[in-house]
């Protein structure tokens, strides 16, 4: 069994000697010098399981595997061939498994360790909520990011660009595939979690629910939310845009004769203010830790894609 497998390189790898940590959903496996990211880690592990088995109506049905590697080597050399080189988190949920990295200074600016595990569980539980069947990828991806992170710049600079253009990616195209890289994947990503929020407050989470409830018993998905909103994605796109343009175009008129650019970055700067404080300790953390040998073992592809962030 594929679990299995990975537990064995684990054991066997000459460059640590990994330890366990367990709760009643979950074993965590981690080398001894990430001790303190695995306790911090371990705290969120049944609190966030509560948080989203209520927000989707689901009940986890075992026990998940995660897997906190030392580096970004390791990281990459546990799973299967095809990982993005950008991702900061994995997972299978047919294998019920988790994969997290250090995060670099960069990334601890949008995220947090337990925001990328809340991001990957949230992945794993909507696949056990709809029984399998694939969502469209804007729904998957606008789930699984409105755990674990707090309206930062990632989110705000794209939304504030629609907000006062009106250029945004439709949400048609984002059905299946995401951009790869750069600002068009910041933008997906930005663009799905605010339209997933729109839904929710917009028509309530039993609606929502509705949703899911008809995409895993096989309908369509525009044919679930024309059933489950009264309106198809077009025209809910429709809505929405309207809505963001409205708030965050407001919000560039607000800054008046500040040069846009200028004003966009105060933003960001603020944004990252907010999320320095509370990553200081995390990024001490990664920069004192050793890089350790890469694992050559690579294990066979999976017969479902991970999902990534």
């Amino acid at each position: 069994m594929w679990k299995l497998a990975v537990v064995a390189l684990l054991i066997s790898s000459p460059a640590e000697t990994w330890q366990t940590l367990a709760t009643a959903h979950f074993e965590l496996r981690y080398p001894p010098k990430m001790e303190r990211a695995a306790q911090d880690l371990e705290r969120h592990f049944e609190p966030t399981l509560a948080a989203i088995e209520a927000d989707l109506q689901v009940k986890e049905a075992g026990k998940v595997l995660v897997i906190l590697a030392p580096d970004r080597a390791t990281f990459f050399a546990l799973q299967p061939p095809g990982v993005p080189d950008w991702a900061s988190g994995t997972s299978y949920p047919d294998r019920r498994a988790i994969f997290l990295k250090p995060l670099d200074p960069l990334e601890v600016r949008a995220a947090t360790l337990p925001g990328i595990f809340a991001h990957e569980l949230a992945h794993l539980l909507l696949h056990q909520r709809l029984a399998g069947v694939r969502p469209p990828r804007w729904l998957d991806e606008g789930i699984a990011s409105r755990y674990g992170r707090s309206l930062d710049w990632d989110l705000l600079g794209p939304l504030l660009s629609v907000g006062l253009t009106g250029r945004h990616l439709p949400f048609s195209v984002l059905d299946d595939t995401f951009p790869e890289s750069g600002s068009q994947a910041r933008l997906a990503y930005a663009q799905s979690t605010d339209f997933v929020g729109f839904l929710i407050k917009t028509y309530g989470p039993a609606a929502f629910n509705t949703l899911l409830d008809r995409i895993a018993a096989g309908e369509p998905a525009d044919a679930a939310l024309k059933a489950a909103f009264g309106q198809d994605l077009a025209e809910l796109s429709a809505r929405w845009l309207k809505q963001v343009r409205l708030t965050y175009g407001l919000v560039g008129l607000l800054l008046g004769g500040i040069p846009l650019w200028f004003g966009i970055a105060l933003l960001g700067i603020w944004a990252y203010a907010r999320k320095r404080q509370t990553s200081r300790l995390r990024r001490e953390l990664w920069d004192l830790e050793d890089r350790a040998a890469a694992l050559s073992a690579r294990e066979e592809s999976e017969d479902t894609p991970p999902t990534c962030h």
